[in-house]
């Protein structure tokens, strides 16, 4: 496996490995908020929800189903451009062959209560509930796009393997989760050696 980058710690002893994450774990796997009715089932499966798309004829039709069937607190219309691969987006690509509605991911208000541990859902909190919905579409465009990475460190003295971790979502969270731990282990090898 070849890395897509390599950084190196400030003493020069230590090299991690950054690489792509290739593990067939969706993140709608993962526990989530939301719950996603697809109209693009070749990408995107619906996830805790049986509203599907394919029984209606348009996005108003649907959405008002989902609305009949769900107390929905928040729902959230999401885009796809679909040209060798698939891009996600919570606007429209604008590009009217290959890019269009790709689906709903909504919260009900017993969602909310549920994950917040509250009995009321206010404003706030469907505010801060939109903030985790497009967080949770931002997550799986990465995860559809390869946007996923992982890491080893290594000791370049004695070639051993020190740790590593898989599943990190963007490229810049993975390098800011790497330059934290090349800073620690240089810091306690200074305190060691002093």
């Amino acid at each position: 496996m070849n890395s897509i980058q390599t950084i190196t710690s400030t003493s020069g002893n230590y090299v991690a490995n950054i690489y792509p994450d290739e593990s067939d774990n969706s993140p709608r796997e993962f526990d989530n908020l939301g719950r996603v009715v697809s109209t693009v089932r070749n990408y995107i499966s619906n996830d805790k929800c049986n509203v599907y798309a394919t029984d209606y004829e348009s996005s108003v039709e649907l959405e008002a189903a989902i609305r009949k069937q769900y107390d929905i607190a928040i729902i959230i219309p999401f885009y796809a451009y679909i040209h060798s691969g698939i891009k996600l987006g919570l606007e429209p690509f604008g590009c009217r062959w290959d890019s269009g509605l790709a689906g709903f991911i909504f919260a009900t208000k017993e969602d909310i209560r549920n994950n917040f541990g509250v009995k009321n859902v206010t404003q706030k909190l469907i505010n801060h509930t939109k903030d985790i919905l497009e967080s949770e579409i931002k997550e799986l465009d990465q995860y559809l796009t390869g946007d996923v990475y992982g890491y080893e460190i290594i000791d370049v003295r004695t070639e051993e393997h020190i740790e590593s971790c898989w599943g990190f979502y963007g490229i810049d969270y993975v390098e800011e989760e790497v330059n934290q731990i090349l800073n620690r282990i240089d810091k306690d090898l200074f305190t060691q050696a002093a």
